[in-house]
């Protein structure tokens, strides 16, 4: 079966609310990431209610291509990266978990394995879906 070529942004598609944590903290060394701008995302509910967020976007400073799409079992799809490190050691974005409305990506090496210090322990996991109070962003009229 074949599916629609996804774009790279966004990372994911379709209409359900999906968070996408995608790698964790921890790998950011590795992948010599750095904040580049920040996403503020403003939703307007029927019922007059409105949530306002800012999310950090990190990108790496490696060279990095794209390394397909995973689709999900909801149907969406999440365009994962590879990364080439400094000593030419090449790593892969997968989906590590997708629980609970929320995709956890890590990374793995040449032969599939997953970098430990990628990976998100359960506890941590929980920590990321648990509901949080919306951070008062600014107006930006």
């Amino acid at each position: 079966m074949s599916h629609p070529s996804v774009p790279r942004r966004p990372r994911w598609t379709g209409d359900d609310p999906v968070r996408l944590f995608g790698l964790h903290p921890r790998t950011d060394s590795l992948l010599q990431m750095r904040e580049v701008c920040t996403d503020f995302l403003i939703r307007a509910y029927p019922d007059g209610r409105v949530e306002r967020s800012a999310h950090p976007v990190r990108m790496s400073r490696l060279a990095g291509a794209d390394d397909g799409v995973h689709w999900l079992p909801n149907g969406q799809a999440v365009s994962l990266r590879r990364y080439h490190l400094p000593g030419g050691q090449e790593v892969c974005e997968r989906v590590q978990a997708f629980e609970d409305g929320g995709v956890f990506l890590a990374l793995t090496d040449e032969n599939g394995r997953w970098l430990t210090e990628s990976l998100w322990s359960a506890k941590e996991r929980a920590r990321a879906l648990r509901p949080r109070r919306a951070r008062r962003v600014p107006d930006q009229r």
